[in-house]
Protein backbone atom coordinates (compact mmCIF):
# COMPACT_ATOMS: atom_id res chain seq x y z
CA UNK A 1 0.00 0.00 0.00
CA UNK A 2 1.41 3.40 -1.00
CA UNK A 3 1.87 6.05 1.65
CA UNK A 4 -0.44 9.07 1.70
CA UNK A 5 1.12 12.08 3.47
CA UNK A 6 -0.34 14.05 6.35
CA UNK A 7 1.18 17.29 7.64
CA UNK A 8 0.80 18.79 11.11
CA UNK A 9 1.52 22.44 11.92
CA UNK A 10 2.55 23.77 15.33
CA UNK A 11 -1.07 24.49 16.24
CA UNK A 12 -1.97 20.84 15.77
CA UNK A 13 -3.85 21.31 12.51
CA UNK A 14 -3.61 18.19 10.33
CA UNK A 15 -3.68 18.39 6.53
CA UNK A 16 -4.04 15.12 4.62
CA UNK A 17 -3.17 14.64 0.96
CA UNK A 18 -5.16 12.12 -1.07
CA UNK A 19 -2.53 11.25 -3.70
CA UNK A 20 -0.11 8.43 -2.95
CA UNK A 21 3.65 9.09 -2.80
CA UNK A 22 5.80 7.07 -5.18
CA UNK A 23 7.64 4.30 -3.27
CA UNK A 24 11.25 5.18 -2.49
CA UNK A 25 10.54 8.93 -2.41
CA UNK A 26 9.44 11.20 0.40
CA UNK A 27 7.46 14.41 0.78
CA UNK A 28 9.42 17.62 1.31
CA UNK A 29 8.37 20.69 3.31
CA UNK A 30 9.60 24.27 3.52
CA UNK A 31 7.39 26.49 5.66
CA UNK A 32 3.81 26.20 4.44
CA UNK A 33 4.89 24.62 1.14
CA UNK A 34 5.05 20.85 0.65
CA UNK A 35 6.00 18.88 -2.45
CA UNK A 36 5.93 15.20 -3.37
CA UNK A 37 5.80 12.89 -6.40
CA UNK A 38 2.77 10.76 -7.20
CA UNK A 39 2.47 8.06 -9.83
CA UNK A 40 -0.28 6.81 -12.11
CA UNK A 41 -0.92 5.19 -15.47
CA UNK A 42 0.10 8.38 -17.29
CA UNK A 43 3.45 8.70 -15.47
CA UNK A 44 4.72 10.71 -12.51
CA UNK A 45 3.49 14.10 -11.29
CA UNK A 46 4.98 16.67 -8.93
CA UNK A 47 2.49 18.09 -6.40
CA UNK A 48 3.23 21.45 -4.74
CA UNK A 49 0.72 22.35 -2.02
CA UNK A 50 0.37 25.42 0.15
CA UNK A 51 -0.91 24.26 3.52
CA UNK A 52 -2.00 27.72 4.62
CA UNK A 53 -4.25 28.36 1.61
CA UNK A 54 -5.05 24.72 0.69
CA UNK A 55 -4.07 25.42 -2.92
CA UNK A 56 -2.12 22.96 -5.03
CA UNK A 57 -0.21 22.99 -8.33
CA UNK A 58 0.46 19.74 -10.20
CA UNK A 59 2.85 19.34 -13.14
CA UNK A 60 4.56 16.36 -14.83
CA UNK A 61 7.73 15.08 -13.19
CA UNK A 62 10.81 14.84 -15.37
CA UNK A 63 11.46 11.30 -16.64
CA UNK A 64 13.78 9.16 -14.46
CA UNK A 65 13.38 11.54 -11.52
CA UNK A 66 15.02 10.22 -8.35
CA UNK A 67 12.82 12.04 -5.92
CA UNK A 68 12.56 15.77 -5.33
CA UNK A 69 13.67 18.36 -2.78
CA UNK A 70 12.37 21.80 -1.95
CA UNK A 71 14.84 24.66 -1.88
CA UNK A 72 15.18 26.21 1.59
CA UNK A 73 13.12 29.25 0.55
CA UNK A 74 10.36 27.02 -0.85
CA UNK A 75 10.74 28.70 -4.24
CA UNK A 76 12.03 25.82 -6.37
CA UNK A 77 11.74 22.06 -6.68
CA UNK A 78 15.06 20.25 -7.17
CA UNK A 79 15.48 16.80 -8.69
CA UNK A 80 18.24 14.44 -9.75
CA UNK A 81 17.84 13.07 -13.31
CA UNK A 82 19.81 9.98 -14.35
CA UNK A 83 21.86 10.46 -17.50
CA UNK A 84 22.37 6.78 -18.29
CA UNK A 85 21.52 3.28 -17.11
CA UNK A 86 25.02 2.88 -15.67
CA UNK A 87 24.70 3.24 -11.86
CA UNK A 88 28.25 4.59 -11.72
CA UNK A 89 27.49 7.43 -14.11
CA UNK A 90 26.86 10.95 -12.81
CA UNK A 91 23.43 12.54 -12.64
CA UNK A 92 22.29 16.05 -13.48
CA UNK A 93 20.68 18.28 -10.88
CA UNK A 94 17.69 20.10 -12.34
CA UNK A 95 15.54 22.80 -10.82
CA UNK A 96 12.02 23.92 -11.60
CA UNK A 97 9.98 26.85 -10.32
CA UNK A 98 7.03 25.83 -8.16
CA UNK A 99 4.69 26.79 -11.00
CA UNK A 100 6.03 23.79 -12.91
CA UNK A 101 8.41 23.19 -15.79
CA UNK A 102 12.04 24.13 -16.23
CA UNK A 103 12.31 27.90 -16.37
CA UNK A 104 14.68 29.49 -18.90
CA UNK A 105 17.68 31.48 -17.76
CA UNK A 106 17.43 34.83 -19.53
CA UNK A 107 20.50 36.74 -20.63
CA UNK A 108 20.81 40.12 -18.87
CA UNK A 109 19.41 43.09 -20.81
CA UNK A 110 21.58 44.96 -23.28
CA UNK A 111 23.13 41.91 -24.95
CA UNK A 112 22.04 39.49 -27.65
CA UNK A 113 18.51 38.82 -26.37
CA UNK A 114 19.20 35.13 -25.68
CA UNK A 115 17.86 32.58 -23.21
CA UNK A 116 19.29 29.25 -22.06
CA UNK A 117 16.88 26.42 -21.32
CA UNK A 118 16.53 22.63 -21.37
CA UNK A 119 15.32 20.62 -24.37
CA UNK A 120 14.03 17.06 -24.00
CA UNK A 121 15.59 14.76 -26.61
CA UNK A 122 15.82 11.02 -25.76
CA UNK A 123 18.23 10.57 -28.66
CA UNK A 124 20.77 12.81 -26.90
CA UNK A 125 20.66 11.34 -23.40
CA UNK A 126 17.51 13.20 -22.36
CA UNK A 127 17.64 16.81 -21.17
CA UNK A 128 20.33 19.17 -22.41
CA UNK A 129 20.73 22.92 -22.73
CA UNK A 130 20.15 25.02 -25.80
CA UNK A 131 20.57 28.74 -26.47
CA UNK A 132 17.71 30.50 -28.27
CA UNK A 133 16.36 33.96 -28.92
CA UNK A 134 14.36 35.02 -25.88
CA UNK A 135 11.50 36.23 -28.10
CA UNK A 136 11.12 32.78 -29.67
CA UNK A 137 12.32 33.76 -33.14
CA UNK A 138 14.92 31.92 -35.18
CA UNK A 139 16.57 28.58 -34.48
CA UNK A 140 18.24 27.08 -31.41
CA UNK A 141 21.95 26.70 -30.79
CA UNK A 142 22.39 23.13 -29.56
CA UNK A 143 25.54 23.05 -27.50
CA UNK A 144 28.55 20.78 -28.03
CA UNK A 145 28.36 17.47 -26.17
CA UNK A 146 25.03 18.43 -24.58
CA UNK A 147 26.71 20.87 -22.19
CA UNK A 148 24.38 22.34 -19.56
CA UNK A 149 24.32 26.15 -19.27
CA UNK A 150 24.38 26.82 -15.54
CA UNK A 151 24.72 30.59 -15.38
CA UNK A 152 25.14 33.88 -17.22
CA UNK A 153 28.14 36.10 -16.56
CA UNK A 154 27.26 39.38 -18.22
CA UNK A 155 26.31 38.36 -21.75
CA UNK A 156 28.37 35.16 -21.63
CA UNK A 157 26.70 31.86 -20.76
CA UNK A 158 28.88 29.31 -18.97
CA UNK A 159 28.04 25.74 -19.98
CA UNK A 160 29.54 22.59 -18.47
CA UNK A 161 29.31 18.88 -19.34
CA UNK A 162 31.67 17.33 -16.79
CA UNK A 163 34.76 17.33 -19.01
CA UNK A 164 34.58 20.61 -20.96
CA UNK A 165 33.61 24.15 -20.03
CA UNK A 166 32.17 26.33 -22.79
CA UNK A 167 31.48 30.03 -23.12
CA UNK A 168 28.57 31.09 -25.33
CA UNK A 169 28.11 34.66 -26.57
CA UNK A 170 25.33 35.35 -29.01
CA UNK A 171 25.41 32.39 -31.39
CA UNK A 172 29.08 31.59 -30.90
CA UNK A 173 30.19 28.78 -28.60
CA UNK A 174 33.84 28.41 -27.65
CA UNK A 175 35.78 26.02 -25.45
CA UNK A 176 37.09 27.64 -22.26
CA UNK A 177 38.63 24.56 -20.63
CA UNK A 178 39.02 21.02 -21.93
CA UNK A 179 39.38 17.77 -20.07
CA UNK A 180 42.82 17.88 -18.50
CA UNK A 181 42.61 14.22 -17.52
CA UNK A 182 40.50 11.25 -18.67
CA UNK A 183 38.17 12.10 -15.78
CA UNK A 184 37.71 15.63 -17.11
CA UNK A 185 37.32 18.99 -15.40
CA UNK A 186 36.27 18.71 -11.74
CA UNK A 187 33.64 21.43 -11.60
CA UNK A 188 34.29 25.15 -11.71
CA UNK A 189 33.95 28.34 -9.68
CA UNK A 190 33.65 31.91 -10.97
CA UNK A 191 35.73 34.44 -9.06
CA UNK A 192 34.25 37.66 -7.67
CA UNK A 193 34.10 40.19 -10.47
CA UNK A 194 33.38 37.39 -12.99
CA UNK A 195 36.75 37.79 -14.72
CA UNK A 196 38.18 34.35 -13.95
CA UNK A 197 36.87 30.79 -13.87
CA UNK A 198 38.75 28.34 -11.63
CA UNK A 199 38.60 24.58 -12.12
CA UNK A 200 40.44 21.50 -10.91
CA UNK A 201 42.33 19.26 -13.33
CA UNK A 202 45.68 17.51 -13.25
CA UNK A 203 48.00 18.29 -11.60
CA UNK A 204 46.10 20.97 -9.71
CA UNK A 205 44.07 24.17 -9.83
CA UNK A 206 43.73 26.11 -13.08
CA UNK A 207 42.07 29.36 -14.13
CA UNK A 208 40.83 30.81 -17.38
CA UNK A 209 39.46 34.24 -18.23
CA UNK A 210 35.76 34.76 -18.96
CA UNK A 211 35.22 36.53 -22.33
CA UNK A 212 34.49 40.22 -21.74
CA UNK A 213 30.81 41.28 -21.68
Amino acid sequence: MRARPSFVDLRGKVTSVCDAIVPGTSAQRAGDTVAFVSGGSAGFDVHVRNLATSTEIVFPAAPSARGIWLSPDGGKVLSFIAESTDPDSPVTLLEAPLSGGLGPRLEPKGGFGKAAFFEWDPGRMGLHSVIANADGSGDWLRLPDGADCLEWRGHTALCFNGSHLYAVRGEQAGLLAGGMTPEGVKGYLVADGAEKVFYVGAPGLFSVGVPAP
